[in-house]
């Protein structure tokens, strides 16, 4: 009976050495969603779906600006939210960690880059919501203001109606002040060129972008030209629109994700 105990001991000690292993060598990525999108985005599918096919573990989470939760929570809270779930995946033994996410999720992922850090890999898909240019504060500027006020005058936590802008759509939303100042100040939270030089540390980078795309544009110096001078970073055009891109852009991301996974040692 000993000796049955005992083999039955080192063989659960081999299976947990084996376990592991196996994640040691898995790649996790935490991919986020666009502005009023969800997990399931058909436009995100493809990309998702390419990744998860090439080994990798992929959460997508849903995230404060998703259709379903409409601004519940501000940015820097967004930011927790993702550095939770990357927590996760390094206790569960993922030893190379991605962030990604498309639109207003690749802006999430160069915030995470600036308030955490904890990425072995940006990858930024046809970034969007940028708070910081002209052009959309002309839209959102009289909220902004309101936010603000409300803020100062001790009602952040008040709700009320605010104005978005998404790709050139206008809408309405009800949130905070404060979460809705926090997403949409021009010199606040969610600005990409601030953001990304605010890095914890050289991350490489994966920049992708449009040719349809308005952020197409702004060129490498927006904020590509910002991060730090990783030598593994790339900013790559597609033939592509906004939505487009990350099903256009499917087989760059995987490829380089995982050639940044192989490149780090363990």
């Amino acid at each position: 009976m000993k000796r049955i105990v005992k083999l039955i001991a080192v063989f659960l000690a081999l299976f947990c050495i084996l376990a592991v292993n196996v994640y040691s060598a898995d790649i996790g990525v935490v991919f986020l969603h666009g502005k009023n999108g969800s997990p399931n985005l058909p436009a995100i599918k493809s990309v998702v779906e390419a990744m998860k096919s090439a080994g990798m573990e992929v959460r997508v989470p849903d995230m404060p600006w998703s259709r379903s939760r409409g601004y519940d929570a501000g940015y820097e809270d967004a930011m927790r939210e993702v550095h939770q779930i990357v927590e996760a995946m390094r206790a569960k033994g993922v030893k190379t960690v991605f962030v990604a996410g498309h639109s207003l999720g690749a802006n999430g992922a160069i915030g995470y880059g600036a308030m955490f850090g904890d990425a072995d890999g940006i990858v930024a898909i046809a970034p969007g919501h940028a708070p910081d240019m002209t052009n959309f504060q002309a839209i959102v500027g009289n909220s902004v203001k309101k936010a603000q006020d409300m803020v100062a005058e001790g009602h952040g936590t008040e709700k009320a109606e605010f104005i978005d802008t998404n790709q050139g759509r206008v809408s309405s939303i009800t949130t905070t002040a404060a979460i809705y100042f926090s997403y949409f100040s021009p010199d606040g939270s969610a600005v990409i060129p601030s953001n990304i030089q605010k890095w914890k540390k050289n991350i490489p980078l994966l920049w992708i972008v449009g040719k349809k795309d308005p952020m197409y544009a702004r060129g490498e110096a927006y904020a590509y030209k910002k991060a730090p001078g990783n030598p593994a970073s790339q900013y790559v055009v597609v033939d592509a629109d906004h939505m487009g891109t990350p099903d256009v852009a499917q087989d760059e991301v995987v490829a380089w994700i995982k050639k940044i996974a192989g490149s780090i040692p363990h």
